[in-house]
């Protein structure tokens, strides 16, 4: 049945007939590579981009990701999650995707009809993404900071509502060896736009990084979204609320830590007060250095009362709104 709907083909040829022939063949390269990687029937969308003499092609499926091809012919593959004003400023920049990239995983190519077929293609190398940029700015700012040899560094972070924390090590011939920080304004937006560029509507973003690099360029990275991040004096409920407004996390996908955290922030004088009292019902004297643990409070507004909880026993102290506790004990569980 005709649905009046015009086919994934019929937008492609709608699109190619407003094509120069010279963005035709950037535009028929594009597709290509794309398809070479998601199936000859992937539904791909062409923009030319005539300021940069280039052409784009798009994956029309959500987290396709998209192709930019020069006009030299060279091509630069950006994951769904880049930004695209990000991906196009790394093109603009002269960073390309290898073509092996592109290659099927472990296609085959033959040498003649009866001759032996070659080994597997490497698998395809991962793009080169905005995240990948500025990776690379750290390294290459840490490795700036360096007045001694080094063959292996180890830089890790905390990082919360703008606040960072970081330590570094590094090693020369087997042995460990003192590394600097890099304090360059680079340094500092790099590490900022990461969080943010790596933010998953939803999910949130990291709290900790580690990047261990090499001086031959051998980089590896690793990102902590659910861990609390290690920062001293620790963050108040209300930077993790900052925190949370400007990267958003489902509920559902918190981490009971930042839970607790977050039920603290926003109350009022007068509840925090009760809050303190159950909190201190619960748990005994405050420890020294502000590291007990924040748990989890309910407000009750139409008590005027707030319920504060043990994530540790599962008791809870209701506080009414004169200050009075009344202790409400988990039932021990069924043998």
């Amino acid at each position: 049945m005709n649905t009046g709907e015009p086919s994934p083909s019929g937008r492609t040829e709608a699109a190619d007939a407003a094509l120069t022939p010279r963005q035709q063949r950037l535009a028929d390269l594009g597709r290509t590579l794309m398809r070479r990687m998601t199936g000859a029937d992937a539904p791909l969308a062409v923009t030319a981009l005539p300021e940069d003499d280039a052409v784009l092609v798009a994956h029309t499926v959500r987290g396709g990701g998209r192709v930019y091809v020069a006009a030299d012919e060279t091509v630069l593959f950006a994951g769904s999650a880049a930004p695209p004003h990000e991906a196009i400023e790394v093109f603009r920049s002269g960073r390309r995707t290898p073509s092996e990239h592109f290659r099927p995983a472990g296609a085959r190519t033959q040498q003649g009809t009866t001759g032996p077929a070659t080994a597997p293609a490497p698998a395809p190398r991962p793009p080169y993404t905005v995240r990948d940029r500025l990776v690379e700015t750290l390294a290459t700012e840490l490795a700036a900071a360096q007045s001694s040899d080094w063959d292996r560094i180890r830089f890790t972070v905390s990082a919360v509502d703008g606040r960072t924390q970081a330590r570094c090590s590094g090693e020369h011939g087997g042995m460990p060896v003192v590394v600097r920080e890099a304090g360059t304004p680079a340094f500092a937006e790099a590490l900022a736009e990461l969080r943010a560029v790596m933010h998953i509507p939803g999910s949130g973003t990291w709290f900790g990084m580690t990047l261990d690099f090499t001086a031959e360029d051998l980089a590896e990275t690793a990102f902590d979204h659910d861990n609390e991040p290690l920062l001293l004096p620790p963050p108040g409920p209300e930077a993790y609320a900052r925190d949370l407004a400007r990267f958003p996390r489902d509920a559902g996908k918190q981490p009971a830590w930042l839970r607790e955290r977050l039920s603290w922030a926003g109350l009022t004088p007068r509840q925090l007060r009760l809050a303190e009292i159950g909190r201190a019902f619960l748990e005994g004297a405050p420890m020294p250095g502000g590291s007990r643990p924040l748990f989890p409070v309910t407000v009750l507004p139409e008590e005027g009362a707030v319920v504060v909880a043990s994530s540790r026993t599962g008791d809870r102290a209701h506080v009414a709104a004169d200050g009075t506790v009344r202790l409400v004990q988990e039932p021990p569980a069924a043998p």
